[in-house]
């Protein structure tokens, strides 16, 4: 046997993330589905809502897990668009046109205001 045989095999072990948006919203259809089912089968409305709240708390690490990775492929779909700027040190935050800004939010809020209606 090779070294280089030992990480293949260790490659072919580890199985496949299956827990993917579309495969998770497939599965929240597929309960909804059922759930659907057995309110639309029985007479009685206490089972099914049972029912469906024991789902519901059971999915609900799934569901957490749908929005994490929701949250991070959009995360990563809005930074895409920004350019990443170095920080220059030697660069002041205040600049001239910045520093009237910074002034004027020093006032009370009923008067930042009015100080803009009259400019309107």
């Amino acid at each position: 046997m090779l070294p280089g045989d030992d990480d293949e095999d260790l490659e072919e072990a580890v199985p496949e993330n299956k827990l993917t948006l579309e495969n998770l919203a497939k599965g929240f259809w597929l309960f909804r589905s059922a759930v659907d089912f057995f309110y639309d089968m029985d007479p009685c409305l206490l089972r099914p809502l049972k029912l469906k709240q024991l789902v519901e708390e059971g999915l609900l690490p799934y569901k957490n897990i749908f929005n994490e990775i929701e949250t991070s492929r959009r995360q990563t779909e809005i930074t895409m668009y920004f350019p990443k700027i170095a920080a220059d040190p030697e660069t002041s935050l205040t600049t001239p046109s910045t520093a009237g800004r910074a002034a004027s939010a020093n006032f009370p809020l009923p008067q930042a205001l009015a100080y803009q209606a009259d400019y309107l």
